[in-house]
């Protein structure tokens, strides 16, 4: 899904749930899988700031309380970071050895049911408060690991 919450409530878990076992010594299968599924979820980022550069964000114009117009106005800030970043995604430069976005995306989507499958049930052990790691984008896993 690309969102913790939505993610969480279809598991029926809380999202400080996730957060915690994918920190978690034994979550090493669960980081895996979050991280493939957030890799897929990136074509639907795209979208969304494609449509967002070109069709723009609803925005009400509203007059001594009274909504007066309805329009949508494009992101010239949007368009300007999907131009700079259009011709790396196009000749593959997303860093040494790592090919293509699409060859990414691709892996990640091959790998995310084994991922998945491989998911299994921590024990609990005392609780651990959420920290501010927790919302910091994670580094790549090694695929040993």
């Amino acid at each position: 899904t690309g969102c913790v919450s939505i993610a969480a409530e279809a598991a029926d878990i809380t999202p400080r749930s996730c957060y915690r076992l994918r920190r978690h010594p034994k979550g090493a299968a669960f980081a895996k899988a979050w991280d493939d599924a957030l890799l897929v979820a990136t074509g639907r980022l795209v979208a969304i700031a494609f449509e967002r550069a070109i069709v723009g964000t609803p925005r009400e114009i509203w007059r001594h309380g009274k909504l007066v117009a309805e329009m949508s106005i494009p992101s010239d800030k949007m368009m300007m970071f999907m131009l700079q970043r259009l011709l790396p995604i196009i000749y593959g430069q997303t860093g040494p050895g790592n090919g293509t976005v699409e060859a990414q995306i691709a892996r990640a989507r091959a790998a995310l049911p084994t991922t998945l499958g491989a998911l299994t049930d921590v024990d609990e052990e005392s609780p651990d408060a959420l920290v501010p790691e927790d919302y910091l984008p994670q580094p790549p896993r090694d695929e040993g690991a």
